[in-house]
């Protein structure tokens, strides 16, 4: 009589299987670990954006209320009066109200304009009380406040009449040293191309009556602009 002997193999994985179980596993996480990076690379990326949205908005209120509060002051060296307003296609002086923290207090001289360090052109401000006893606007005794970091450039245009009896144009650069323009539109071009930085239209609401200014800054010996 034969013996029936039956032999049970033990059930597992082959070394293939294991390899391609690995393969699989490594495909996985390396897929999921770089949409975990991609996905935080995108945040950050949303985060700047809108830090940066709410920084030009913030400065582009900034300049717009400084603009809107223009206090338009005559300088007289007893031979001719100028308006203390100089307007350049990337520059523009003028004269103004600042909030406290500014200073605040009187009529300010201040200028707008691009300076470079570095390599990498910002936007600056500066600022200081008028007084008959300071050459206005020059490169000293101003304060400097640096309002916007890494800028490729800012353009300025000025509206208004170059002459009385012109009609009312846009203009690069602001000639008449009596008048002040009507409208004055500032753009701040960044460097990066896909950041929509808004174009500011500020019309000038000053102090003028009869189309002259009511403030005259007096000096006895020199001229400022």
């Amino acid at each position: 009589m034969k013996n029936n002997i039956k032999i049970k193999i033990a059930s597992g994985f082959t070394l293939i299987e294991v390899i391609i179980a690995m393969t699989l596993l490594s495909l996985i996480l390396v897929l999921l670990f770089s949409t975990i990076f991609t996905a935080n690379k995108s945040w950050q990326s949303t985060e700047r954006k809108i830090a940066l949205n709410d920084e030009t908005r913030i400065v582009a209120q900034f300049i717009q209320r400084q603009l809107t509060q223009m206090t338009p002051l005559l300088w007289s060296d007893n031979k001719k009066q100028k308006l203390l307003f100089s307007g350049k296609n990337n520059e523009i002086s003028f004269t103004t109200t600042l909030p406290a923290h500014r200073g605040g207090g009187g009529v300010q001289l201040v200028s707008l304009k691009i300076n470079n360090t570095d390599d990498m052109n910002h936007l600056d401000f500066y600022y200081r009380h008028a007084g008959g006893d300071v050459y206005p606007f020059d490169n000293e005794n101003f304060e400097q406040v640096t309002l916007l970091e890494d800028i490729k450039d800012i353009e300025i245009a000025y509206f208004g009449r170059e002459k009385a009896d012109q009609s009312p144009q846009w203009q690069d650069e602001w000639q008449n040293d009596q008048f002040l323009p009507l409208l004055i539109s500032i753009k701040i071009l960044g460097t990066d191309e896909n950041q929509d930085w808004p174009e500011l239209k500020i019309p000038l609401h000053s102090h003028f009556v009869r189309g002259q200014a009511q403030f005259v800054l007096s000096k006895t010996s020199q001229s400022p602009i």
